[in-house]
């Protein structure tokens, strides 16, 4: 998934981000990441009702879902993503979940009406019903296939088309969540931790730029396990907090 820009960034840009996480982060707090999901559409609804909204109302989301079929939240072994045995299907959660109307799901089984976008956006429960449906026409079904679709244009193209998953902001932090540690959710929160850290205004992929080189320099100042994925986690405590 390697779509990041090349655009020239400022080098003290690199040293002064680097200055603020030493700073700031408390790189010895746990990667949340390495808390699994106990299979990959529970990760793609996820990663859809994340968007502008506060995070405590996608955990709601998605343990209503999983309290109303009888689906176990999290995977029990942290770091590890979860056996194929131990893993409802994606193929399993589409059957439940493919004839229900966008409506009923929102309101009656997810109770959340959230939106995609205020502009022409879709029910959120709507756009996680497509984005389950596409990982099943890629025959995505469990952790394991993720590298099916990782770098493959179609597919992200296909998520793309979902309304409200353009920026493509959804599906970098469902790869997050599917086991890829080399990736970052570049939300506003994360956005506004490097411009506080460098007083630059910068995109998407200038924030992932910030953060791989960032990370090449932490490891080397004593922080050898760190990881992309890690340090977003580190950043979004941090300025959530």
């Amino acid at each position: 998934m390697k779509d990041h820009s090349e655009k020239s960034i400022p080098k003290k840009a690199y040293s002064d981000f680097v200055k603020y996480c030493i700073q700031n982060l408390d790189f010895e707090e746990p990667d949340q990441f390495e808390d699994y999901f106990s299979c990959v559409p529970l990760c793609a609804i996820n990663a859809v009702y994340s968007i502008n909204t506060k995070y405590v109302a996608v955990e709601n989301a998605v343990q209503r879902f999983c309290n109303y079929f009888d689906i176990e939240k999290g995977h029990t072994r942290r770091g590890q993503i979860p056996p194929k045995r131990n893993q409802k299907t994606v193929s399993e959660i589409y059957k439940l979940i493919k004839d229900i109307k966008p409506q009923t799901l929102a309101s009656k089984i997810f109770e959340n009406r959230q939106r995609t976008s205020p502009t022409n956006g879709i029910l959120k429960a709507d756009a996680s019903v497509r984005f389950i449906k596409t990982l099943k026409d890629f025959d995505v079904e469990t952790f394991q296939d993720i590298r099916k679709v990782y770098n493959n244009a179609a597919f992200h193209n296909k998520i793309k088309e979902i309304p409200g998953q353009k920026s493509g902001i959804s599906l970098r932090y469902f790869f997050m969540t599917t086991g890829t540690k080399n990736q970052i959710k570049p939300d506003r929160w994360i956005i506004r931790c490097i411009e506080n850290a460098t007083g630059l205004i910068v995109s998407t992929d200038e924030a992932y730029l910030i953060v791989e080189n960032a990370v090449k320099i932490l490891r080397q100042k004593g922080y050898p396990n760190l990881s992309e994925r890690h340090l977003d986690n580190l950043m979004w405590n941090h300025m959530a907090g």
